[in-house]
C-alpha cells in the first residue's frame, strides 16, 4: 500500500525418494517375489512328488491285487473248461456215434454243431422189433443247461424205448413229456421256470413201408418228387406247459423209395447273417432241402455246413445256437 517493493527470493526443493522407492529396494521387491514364487513352487512340488508316490503304491497294490484276482479266476475258469471239456466227452459218448446210421441200414447223416463246448441240441437213433427211430430234439437253452436237459432226455428216451414192446412215436413223446415233467418237478406254478425240450421223432416201419412222425413244435419236412411235404408239429413241447393234458399226434405215412426226411431243431433257420443280417428263416431252409435232396447224403450234410457258414460269415453275428439237423434217404 505504501509502494514499497521487496526483492524476489527463490528457493528450490528436492524431496528425496523414502527408501522402499529407491532402485535397489526395488531390487530386493524382485529377489523376495522371486523367492516366495520358488518357495511355492518347490513346495507344490514336493506336495505332487509325494502324492504320485501314494498313487504309484496304490496303483502297484492294486495291480498285484488285481493280478492276484486274474491268475485266482484264470485257474477257476481252467477248471470249469475242463470239466465242461470232460463233460463234452461223456455228451458226446451218449449220443450214438454217426456210423450208427450204416449199422441201422440208413441212408442219411447227422449235422450237430453246438454253439458252445456242450450243446442242448440231441440225437437219438434206434432200433427195435424191426422199426428204425430217429430223434432230432432242441432242449430249452444251450451250453451247459441244456446239456444237462440233453442227457436227461437221451437216458429218458433209452428206458421209454427199451421198457416198451409196443410202441409209436407219439406214445414215446408221451411218456418222455411225463418223466421230464416228473423229473423236474414241475408243477405249472406261476413264475415256475418252464425247462423242456422240442423234438421231432419218426419211426420207420420197413415191414409195413409206414412211417410215423410225432413233435414237439418241430415238423419233418418230406421231400418226394422234387415236391416239399411239410409235416407240422404238436404246438406244445416236452415239459409242463398249458397244453399238459393233450396227448401228442401221430401222423402215419405211406414210405417209397427215394423219400427224403429231414428233422431239425430251430438253430438253422433262426441264425443271423447274410446281406441284411437277418435270419436264415424256415422257408429258405426248405427251399435248400428241395435243392440238395436229389444229391448223396455226404454231400448234402457239407452244402447245408457251408452254407451256414458262409451265412454267419456275411453277416455280422456268431452262431447263436446249437444246431441239429438229421437227414435219412428211404
Amino acid at each position: 500500500v505504501y509502494e514499497h517493493e521487496s526483492t524476489e527470493a527463490t528457493y528450490e526443493l528436492i524431496i528425496l525418494p523414502p527408501w522402499y522407492r529407491k532402485w535397489w529396494a526395488f531390487i530386493l521387491y524382485l529377489i523376495f517375489a522371486s523367492g516366495i514364487v520358488y518357495a511355492i513352487v518347490i513346495l507344490y512340488t514336493r506336495r505332487l512328488r509325494h502324492i504320485i508316490r501314494i498313487r504309484t503304491a496304490q496303483v502297484v497294490k492294486q495291480k498285484e491285487e488285481i493280478q492276484i484276482q486274474k491268475e485266482e479266476i484264470e485257474e477257476k475258469n481252467n477248471d470249469i473248461l475242463d470239466s465242461i471239456k470232460y463233460a463234452k466227452k461223456i455228451q458226446t459218448a451218449l449220443l450214438p456215434p454217426e456210423q450208427d446210421m450204416e449199422r441201422l441200414n440208413l441212408d442219411g447223416f447227422i449235422l450237430y454243431l453246438p454253439r458252445d463246448i456242450v450243446s442242448g441240441d440231441f440225437y437219438w437213433l434206434g432200433q427195435k422189433n424191426g422199426k428204425t427211430i430217429t430223434v432230432a430234439a432242441d432242449c430249452t437253452g444251450h451250453g451247459v443247461p441244456g446239456a444237462f436237459m440233453s442227457m436227461l432226455g437221451i437216458a429218458f428216451l433209452n428206458n421209454i424205448i427199451r421198457e416198451k414192446e409196443d410202441f409209436s412215436a407219439d406214445q414215446i413223446l408221451n411218456d418222455l413229456r411225463e418223466q421230464v415233467i416228473t423229473a423236474l418237478r414241475q408243477k405249472g406254478q406261476l413264475g415256475e421256470q418252464k425247462e423242456g425240450m422240442d423234438i421231432a421223432m419218426h419211426i420207420i416201419d420197413w415191414e409195413k413201408k409206414k412211417l410215423e412222425f410225432a413233435g414237439a413244435y418241430n415238423p419233418l419236412i418230406l421231400i418226394r418228387n422234387e415236391t416239399v411235404f411239410t409235416i407240422n408239429a404238436d404246438r406244445m413241447p416236452i415239459g409242463i406247459s398249458e397244453m399238459v393234458n393233450y396227448p401228442f399226434k401221430n401222423n402215419v405215412l405211406d414210405i417209397i423209395k427215394g423219400d427224403v426226411l429231414y428233422t431239425y431243431s430251430d438253430g438253422y433257420q433262426d441264425q443271423f447273417g447274410g446281406p441284411k443280417n437277418k435270419k436264415f428263416m424256415s422257408k429258405r431252409l426248405k427251399d435248400l432241402f428241395l435243392q440238395i435232396a436229389q444229391k448223396p447224403m455226404k454231400e448234402q450234410k457239407e452244402i447245408l455246413d457251408n452254407t451256414l457258414f458262409d451265412w454267419i460269415k456275411t453277416g455280422s453275428s456268431n452262431q447263436i445256437d446249437d444246431v441239429i439237423v438229421i437227414g435219412v434217404r428211404i
